[in-house]
């Protein structure tokens, strides 16, 4: 069964059942109207301590939000420790599977990237996969 982003509602009336979408009790924070949820992606990146809700009325932005969330995830960073911790946790999610980071990809160099090549330091890079 393919996993999705995108939940269907049972019932607009009755609560959601949080524990069923979330793996862990945290702060819940909605964004209504979250059109292709870039901005509740980033927030969520920046805060992973607090679950996130994105709600949506329009069909079209929520199949892009689905495709977007379910591409491969490719970590990138010079910090070891954070790398190292970044793998333990995809490597016991048994919903992901590590995969070559594809060429294209990796031959494109973020802006720290540059900076920290520019000053010696290497980055760390993985890519994992939702299995379908």
């Amino acid at each position: 069964m393919e996993r999705h982003l995108v939940v269907e509602l049972r019932s607009i009336v009755e609560p959601l059942a949080l524990k069923e979408l979330f793996p862990s009790p945290q702060p819940l924070e909605v964004e209504l109207g979250c059109g292709d949820a870039s901005f509740l992606v980033e927030l969520a990146r920046r805060h992973p301590e607090r679950n996130f809700i994105g709600v949506e009325r329009l069909l079209g932005r929520i199949a892009k939000l689905d495709r977007k969330g379910r591409r491969k995830i490719f970590l990138r960073t010079d910090d070891a420790p954070y790398f190292l911790q970044m793998n333990e946790v995809f490597a016991t999610d048994t919903r992901f599977q590590k995969i070559e980071t594809p060429a294209a990809l990796a031959e494109l160099l973020t802006d720290f990237e540059k900076d920290f090549r520019a000053k010696g330091i290497g980055t760390r890079r993985a890519a994992y996969q939702l299995n379908s």
